[in-house]
């Protein structure tokens, strides 16, 4: 009669974690019992241990002995997961789920691994199934929402987290995804509704505040919205100067020195630098610290006095503030009122021989691939073909940066003139700009850019996560009167978009 430890002990022990231990009373009762579970558990015993090859192998092997073992074809997806193979993890929750199709756990991190796989319709099948099984599962509800929010179906996602929270009513991050969602979804005060929900939960969410502050400014709500605003200086990716100096509440203090610094991108920069000459009214002397790129078309600005890099030496300074937070500040939120005509100047011109007796029109594609919404707002390149079969045209590429420009590689483009190797920042491409007829863009730096300049520019505005400053609807925007808007109607579809902007192009 066998004396050998029953597989609890072993657990036991694994728990305790008496691991050598462990593994060899398996060794032994392995061998004593021919029992394929021993192998199982000296697979956790090296999962234990951070010996993930061992672990596998042996998870393997016993799941092959014992196909029918839910538990162990699950923990082997779980030792596969942690040793950064996703597939195999995979593979191994998809033979659980086939065990024991009502296994919570095995069909839950199957749907999230699917989903990181980037297999998101069998992430949602997956999902559906589970909370067939397990109706008030509460993370596969929140996750299968986001889910489809992130796949532009948030019609859908809405009564799900509509279940979510009744289960879970003190969810703040359900809240704000729900208000996400509702947004997405067209049903803006439901939107502002789950939002301030979830600050009367959290009073300090830096999440909700901040998408409740887009919210406010997109429906053109300046004032409440510039002031949620600020809540994305609390973000986690927010620079956090550790100045002594105080942060300006725009008083007027007519012998101070104040330091203007950029906390956001280049296009936002170029936005706010309008309320400069404002506060130049209220304060001695201004300084700017902004990006590089930025640096000799900053110096232009009305009541700027010196411009500094982000990398360069502070200045000596009495009190500071983000060029973002002006329109807070200076009360001002009104674009309307901060618009005093252009206050950007390319400090010299830009030499190009171009072709008479055709409009010479600037183009813009893409925009910073790192930007969270650029696969809404970016154009395939060939996409813009229409627009290069008007009669009259001749067009140049304003296109620099980290994406490439495609123009040698597209057909139908080698016409177009690439100016990216003479634009080595923003003040070339004011130059270049300044050159032009027209430029049209995606919403990106470069239309900030032409607006600033109260040059002539068509956008393109993406109907998926649309900026806050362009609105819901409307062709024009009182922050850039040369600007007129082309509305994406279908997200992903920018077709119809190009066919209108060649249709206005062949009548001007």
């Amino acid at each position: 009669m066998s004396t050998s430890p029953s597989p609890d002990d072993v657990l036991q022990l694994i728990g305790a974690g008496r691991l050598e231990e462990a593994e060899q009373i398996c060794l032994h009762a392995q061998k004593e019992t021919g029992n394929a579970e021993y192998i199982y558990l000296r697979g956790i015993v090296h999962a234990q241990q951070q010996n993930f090859t061992e672990a596998i192998k042996l998870c393997e092997e016993a799941s092959q002995q014992l196909p029918d073992r839910a538990d162990i074809a699950y923990n082997f997806g779980v030792i596969c997961y942690s040793a950064n193979d996703l597939k195999r993890a995979v593979t191994a929750w998809q033979h659980t789920v086939e065990i024991d199709k009502t296994h919570d756990d095995a069909n839950f991190n199957l749907a999230l691994g699917l989903d990181q796989l980037g297999q998101e319709k069998e992430a949602q099948k997956t999902y559906e199934m589970l909370l067939t099984v397990n109706p008030k599962h509460e993370l596969a509800l929140y996750n299968l929402a986001n889910l489809k929010t992130r796949l532009n179906e948030s019609e859908k996602a809405l009564p799900l987290y509509n279940r979510l929270l009744a289960l879970k009513p003190d969810f703040e991050a359900g809240w704000i995804n729900y208000g996400m969602a509702a947004q997405r979804a067209g049903t803006l005060k439901e939107a502002e509704d789950h939002f301030k929900k979830a600050i009367a939960l959290n009073p300090q969410s830096v999440d909700a505040h901040w998408n409740l502050s887009h919210l406010l400014l997109i429906q053109g709500h300046w004032q409440e919205g510039f002031a949620e605003y600020e809540w994305r200086l609390q973000r986690a990716e927010a620079p956090k100067p550790e100045w002594p100096q105080p942060v300006w509440d725009g008083s007027k203090i007519k012998n101070q020195h104040l330091l203007l610094w950029v906390d956001q991108g280049v296009g936002d920069a170029i936005q706010f630098l309008r309320y400069v000459q404002f506060a130049a009214e209220r304060v001695k002397s201004i300084t700017l610290r902004c990006q590089q790129s930025l640096v000799r078309l900053a110096e232009t600005v009305p009541g700027i006095d010196q411009v500094i890099a982000m990398d360069d030496p502070l200045p000596t300074f009495d009190i500071h503030a983000p060029l973002m937070s002006l329109a807070h500040i200076l009360g001002n939120t009104d674009p309307a009122g901060s618009w005093h005509g252009e206050y950007l100047s390319p400090p010299q011109e830009f030499t190009l021989e171009m072709p008479k007796h055709v409009r010479h029109i600037g183009l813009v594609w893409a925009g910073n691939p790192a930007h969270r919404n650029d696969s809404n707002r970016s154009c395939p390149l060939e996409v813009l073909q229409p627009l290069l079969d008007v009669p009259d045209t001749a067009f140049y590429s304003l296109q620099v940066g980290s994406g490439p420009t495609g123009l040698s590689s597209t057909p139908g483009f080698e016409n177009v003139t690439d100016l990216a190797p003479r634009l080595d920042d923003f003040a070339d491409t004011a130059a270049a700009i300044e050159a032009l007829d027209l430029v049209i863009s995606v919403d990106t730096a470069v239309a900030h850019l032409a607006g600033a300049l109260g040059k002539p520019a068509w956008v393109f505005i993406p109907a998926i996560d649309t900026d806050w400053r362009w609105q819901l609807e409307g062709t024009v925007t009182d922050w850039y009167p040369s600007l007129h808007l082309f509305r994406q109607q279908t997200p992903g579809d920018w077709t119809h978009t190009v066919a209108d902007m060649a249709a206005a192009l062949a009548k001007s």
